[in-house]
C-alpha cells in the first residue's frame, strides 16, 4: 500500500486519488518514518507524565498524613529511581507499537511504502493496549482525586480549628495549585480515556482478522451501499444521497459519485422488476 494509492473507492475503478488526502498523508520517505517514530515517542512521554503526576499527588498525600516518615524516607535518589522506573515501564508498553508496520522507500523516488500490519502486534494495539492504558489512567485519576480531596479537607479543618484566624497565603496558594492541577489533569486525560474505550469497543469483535481496520471500513461501506440499494425505487441522487459523507467529498468527485449511483440504479432496476414478477 502506497500513500499515492489512498483515495476514494468508486464502483468501476479501484481508486480515485484525492489531492486533499494526499496533501495530508503524502509524506516522503524517510519523513514518514520519522513522523511515525516521533508520534509514538510522544505517547511514551505522555504516559510517563501521567505516572509522575499521579505519584506527585500520592507524595503530597503522604507528606500530609505521615510528615515525619515522608521527611526521613523520601530522598532524591529514590525519586530518581522511581522516575526511571516510570520511563522504563512506559517504554515497555509503547515500544511494540513501533513494529506493527514497517516503512520502506517505494519504487518511485522518495515514495513512502507501508507494509501490512503485523497481526499479533495489531491485536495488542487495538485490544490490550487500550485496556492497559485505561487501567493506568483510572488508577492515576483515582489517586489524584483522593490526594486532592484529602489535602483540601485537611486545610479546611485547620482553618476551622484556628477559628477566625485567616489562612496563610502559602496555604491558599497550595489549595489553588492543587485544584488547578487536578482540573487540568482531568480535562487532558478523560478524552483520551474515551478514545481508548472507543477503539477497544470498535475492534474487539474482529481481532482475528488479518487487517482489522480495513475489515471494519469494508463493513461500513457495505452497510451504506445496502441502504442505498434498498432505497433505489425512491432515490433521487441529485437531491438526497445514501452516502452520509457525500456533501463532504471534494467538489470534483461529487459528479462522479452521482453518475455512478445513477448508472447502478438503471442497471439494477430491470433485475428488480423481474424479481417482483417472479
Amino acid at each position: 500500500m502506497q500513500y499515492e494509492q489512498i483515495g476514494n473507492l468508486t464502483l468501476d475503478s479501484h481508486w480515485i486519488v484525492s489531492d486533499e488526502i494526499k496533501s495530508i498523508v503524502g509524506l516522503k520517505f524517510p519523513f514518514c518514518l520519522i513522523h511515525y517514530c516521533l508520534t509514538n515517542l510522544a505517547d511514551t512521554f505522555h504516559l510517563v507524565s501521567i505516572l509522575i503526576t499521579a505519584s506527585l499527588g500520592i507524595q503530597k498525600l503522604l507528606a500530609v498524613v505521615c510528615p515525619i516518615w515522608s521527611k526521613t524516607q523520601m530522598n532524591e535518589n529514590k525519586s530518581i529511581q522511581f522516575c526511571s522506573m516510570c520511563i522504563l515501564f512506559s517504554l515497555v508498553i509503547n515500544i511494540p507499537r513501533l513494529f506493527v508496520i514497517t516503512f520502506s522507500n517505494g519504487k518511485k523516488a522518495d515514495t513512502c511504502e507501508v507494509s501490512k500490519p503485523h497481526k499479533a502486534i495489531q491485536k495488542y494495539i487495538l485490544a490490550y493496549y487500550p485496556i492497559l492504558h485505561a487501567i493506568i489512567l483510572v488508577l492515576a485519576v483515582t489517586a489524584m482525586l483522593i490526594s486532592t480531596s484529602y489535602i483540601i479537607f485537611i486545610l479546611i479543618r485547620k482553618k476551622r480549628v484556628r477559628g477566625h484566624v485567616t489562612a496563610s497565603r502559602a496555604e491558599k496558594k497550595s489549595c489553588i495549585l492543587i485544584v488547578c492541577v487536578m482540573i487540568i489533569f482531568l480535562l487532558a486525560e478523560l478524552p483520551r480515556s474515551y478514545v481508548s474505550s472507543t477503539i477497544f469497543s470498535t475492534y474487539r469483535s474482529n481481532l482475528e482478522m488479518d487487517n482489522i481496520a480495513l475489515h471494519k471500513t469494508n463493513i461500513e461501506w457495505s452497510q451504506r451501499l445496502t441502504e442505498c440499494l434498498n432505497n433505489i425505487p425512491n432515490l433521487n441522487i441529485s437531491d438526497e444521497t445514501c452516502i452520509s459523507d457525500f456533501d463532504e467529498l471534494p467538489s470534483q468527485y461529487e459528479d462522479n459519485v452521482t453518475r455512478e449511483v445513477e448508472a447502478l440504479t438503471l442497471e439494477l432496476e430491470p433485475r428488480i422488476h423481474r424479481i417482483f414478477k417472479l
